[in-house]
């Protein structure tokens, strides 16, 4: 079996930076050549992993919040490129961006009712677990509204 590469990794800057190797006893950059004190300079949260782990962590960074979107937007994003995958059931609809972020990232539209709403996540989401992630949005939307009320 063949050994993991470790790499360095910025989350804060959503990049797996280098595999590292090490070269006359060194740890350095296998393409930037640089040492873990150099890429420090350049990337304050520099970690290290095994690749698996520093994609894994990078991947996570890209996932966001569900926010509010246009019906104008929904239409122009899943027009686009053809859609990874698309669902329609009654007063829901969602679709996932046949492009990836980062990984398995990608753009998520969702339509409830006449109420539009964007994210990203993984391509793996079925249409009932981004109906749910957006319906607990909702959620705490009117949670927080109420009590400020």
């Amino acid at each position: 079996m063949e050994k993991t590469r470790d790499a360095f990794y910025s989350v804060a800057q959503k990049t797996v930076v280098d595999a590292i190797v090490k070269v006359d006893g060194i740890e350095i950059g296998m393409f930037t050549r640089k040492t873990e004190a150099q890429l420090r300079l350049e990337y304050q949260d520099l970690a290290r992993g095994t690749w698996e782990e520093a994609e894994a962590k990078v991947e996570e960074a890209y996932i966001t919040q569900v926010e509010a979107s246009t019906e104008a937007e929904f239409w122009s994003y899943l027009g686009a490129v053809p859609p990874l995958c698309r669902n329609v059931t009654g007063e829901t609809e969602s679709f996932k961006m046949s492009e990836m972020k980062f990984g398995c990232v990608t753009f998520i539209g969702v339509r409830i009712g006449e109420r539009f709403f964007k994210f990203y996540d993984k391509k793996s989401l079925s249409h009932q677990q981004v109906i749910e992630k957006t319906r607990r949005h909702l959620a705490s939307i009117e949670a927080s509204a109420a009590e400020s009320a």
